[in-house]
């Protein structure tokens, strides 16, 4: 085992017990954060932070009920949000940020929500979500313009999306009650994650400038976390620590194939660090009950 203060350098994790409403990520310290979640349980927030710490609101102007699922934003400043409008019933909501704080809609109309957004260092970028009784995927343009991915299945709900610098997606969910991950090409052409376990949801998604991707989830009742080659094959991982009952909510992969994984064990949070040339390792949290919600690791080699 090793312990959080041995990757420190290594590896950021974030470690949420409990539940929280705000979503952020960070980027290089001479560029902006990017926050998106709800503000008083109402209304729709946004905010830019400036590397010293100060705070810009660029919440959009949309009515109560309205949230932001999910933030991304480049080392150029340039960023997506996504998440729900409650000024329309059911509308599905996603927008464009400039490095100096202008938000612009995407002009497109699913019902639903968008639960997950990314955008690479080409200011391309990728959505995924719902759109009320399917599965819902756009690439996204600079410019703004979204184009909508056929998905392989009608009766997907996607949870996570993540693209590379070389415009090649993966994102994963569920298939009504069937994991579900899928490679999208650079021209929005869907290949399905092959070797998925029957049972179970994908909660998480990551895509290195390799096109090799690492999903996590559950398996029926217990946790998963598996490989995909750029074929789109997945190769399960062997979780340490005795992990039974679970899931993992997030991973992260990097350009070297070293992964982090986080989520629940029973009612224990839990993390493991992946190696492209050992087993995986168990990290030492320190803390009895909780879960991990968010894991991110940079390029340490």
């Amino acid at each position: 085992m090793v312990s959080c203060n041995q990757i420190y350098r290594r590896l950021s994790l974030t470690f949420i017990f409990g539940i929280a409403s705000l979503h952020a990520q960070t980027v290089t310290p001479e560029q902006w954060a990017l926050l998106g979640g709800q503000s008083g349980g109402l209304n729709a927030y946004t905010a830019i932070v400036s590397p010293s710490g100060t705070l810009t609101n660029i919440s959009p102007s949309l009515a109560a009920t309205s949230i932001i699922h999910s933030v991304s934003i480049n080392p150029s400043g340039y960023g997506l949000i996504g998440g729900s409008d409650g000024s329309l019933l059911n509308s599905a909501y996603a927008a464009t940020v400039s490095p100096s704080g202008v938000v612009t809609q995407i002009p497109f109309t699913p019902d639903g929500t968008i639960n997950s957004v990314a955008i690479n260092l080409s200011n391309y970028g990728l959505i995924g979500g719902n759109d009320m009784s399917s599965g819902y995927v756009a690439m996204v343009s600079p410019v703004g313009l979204a184009t909508q991915v056929l998905l392989p299945s009608a009766s997907t709900d996607i949870n996570s999306v993540a693209i590379n610098n070389s415009r090649q997606g993966l994102v994963g969910g569920v298939d009504v009650s069937n994991s579900f991950a899928a490679l999208i090409s650079p021209s929005g052409v869907t290949t399905s994650v092959s070797g998925l376990p029957v049972t179970g949801e994908i909660f998480s998604v990551s895509i290195n400038n390799l096109a090799e991707g690492l999903i996590g989830g559950t398996s029926s009742t217990n946790a998963y976390a598996a490989m995909v080659s750029p074929s789109g094959a997945a190769s399960p991982i062997t979780l340490p620590g005795g992990i039974t009952t679970g899931s993992i909510n997030s991973v992260s992969l990097n350009d070297s194939n070293y992964g982090l994984i986080g989520g629940q064990n029973g009612s224990d949070p839990y993390a493991a660090l992946l190696s492209p040339t050992s087993s995986p390792t168990l990290i030492t949290l320190g803390a009895t009950t909780g879960t991990i919600n968010s894991v991110a690791i940079n390029e340490f080699n």
